[in-house]
């Protein structure tokens, strides 16, 4: 709001996220839906169109940040199961296959309009709305955490992990969602998720004992880490877990890909 008002522009809608309108200073509005159905506003920082809404993201110094209309959003996002040709950036991931078919069900995006970004860390909102979205995104109403906005990209999605228990937050009361997430909160989300989802969770066997820094799991993560081991969702390296290490998104789509039985 306060960039648009520096340059003489008027928005409405800027207050809650969605900008529905945009004034020029010469009194000139297009307002979303005016050029059709699909047609609106959009942002995009330093040429790239961020992956959460308008309120989430922190706009940095020296960043550029521009609006721009378009006729048609289905152009930036297409939604005729066309992913390969989408990402830019997988073909030589090694988790190609998993973004690929996390991207076909729905349960991930791209961060940007042609890119997936499998190398960068994957945040704890992210996670939480990959988990809700595999329960079917069901409706879900009241508060969840005292820093998700009402209108975040994962508002339902923490509410919904809320409610179920899938997340408890910390003790401030907060979600942090723009956080990497790490290992054993993954693990301790997916786990939670299994139940909730009425997935097989039993333990059984010891291979999470295997590993050299097994002390180093927090006790609340040891059944989950244990579970996400036995499954065959995680794999440690070098003899280690890792638990607190932050896991990419090409991995949660891995680990999504895996826990849903679907990955050969």
């Amino acid at each position: 709001r306060r960039v648009l008002a520096e340059t003489g522009y008027t928005a409405v809608g800027a207050d809650t996220g969605y900008v529905s309108s945009i004034t020029t200073p010469a009194g000139v509005t297009l307002a979303a839906l005016s050029n059709g159905d699909n047609s609106g506003w959009m942002y995009r920082v330093d040429g790239e169109i961020p992956s959460v809404g308008l309120n989430d993201y922190i706009l940095k110094n020296g960043e550029k940040i521009e609006w721009f209309y378009v006729d048609d959003w289905k152009t930036i996002y297409p939604d005729d199961g066309s992913t390969s040709d989408r990402f830019t950036d997988i073909a030589s991931s090694l988790y190609r296959t998993d973004i690929l078919w996390a991207a076909e069900k729905g349960l991930m995006n791209g961060a940007t309009a042609t890119e997936f970004l499998p190398q960068r860390a994957i945040t704890r909102g992210q996670v939480a709305a990959v988990l809700y979205r595999l329960a079917g995104s069901p409706s879900v109403s009241g508060e969840s955490f005292t820093d998700i906005r009402t209108n975040s990209y994962c508002a339902p999605a923490a509410a919904w992990a809320a409610k179920c228990g899938v997340a408890l937050g910390f003790a401030d009361g907060s979600f942090r969602p723009g956080a990497p997430i790490s290992r054993q909160q993954l693990a301790v989300m997916l786990y939670r998720a299994a139940k909730v989802l009425g997935y097989d969770t039993t333990e059984g066997g010891m291979a999470i004992r295997e590993y050299a820094d097994y002390d180093a799991i927090s006790d609340y993560a040891k059944p989950a880490m244990a579970w996400c081991v036995n499954a065959g969702l995680f794999a440690g390296e070098n003899g280690r877990i890792d638990p607190a290490g932050t896991v990419t998104r090409g991995e949660a789509a891995a680990i999504v890909h895996r826990l849903c039985g679907d990955a050969k």
